[in-house]
């Protein structure tokens, strides 16, 4: 019983998306059924904003994996160029570069 009271107390959060409901455990069963997030309830200007931050995130997730790409290919023509430098340095010494 003292392990169910206690469980009882835990402070949880509801689980639909966009939903900032916090209370206790024994709390959810209240919550649920009025809840204005969960399935088939999430009102249509929450819908509209999540859809314009859908397209900001992709657009960040665009220009992240460009960057990535210029990082890359900088990276590679570092190495590119290091080792062109030691094998002309190595080279150096039988014929010149």
């Amino acid at each position: 019983m003292l392990a169910f009271n206690m469980i009882n107390e835990f402070e949880i959060f509801c689980t639909s998306k966009g939903c900032e409901w916090r209370g206790k455990l024994e709390e959810i069963s209240f919550h649920m059924p009025n809840c204005r997030f969960a399935e088939g309830k999430i009102p249509d200007w929450y819908v509209n904003y999540m859809k314009s931050k859908e397209s900001e995130l992709e657009q960040q997730e665009r220009e992240e994996e460009l960057l990535v790409t210029l990082i890359l290919l900088m990276f590679r023509m570092t190495v590119t160029e290091s080792s062109y430098t030691k094998s002309c340095l190595s080279s150096l010494w039988l014929r010149g570069c």
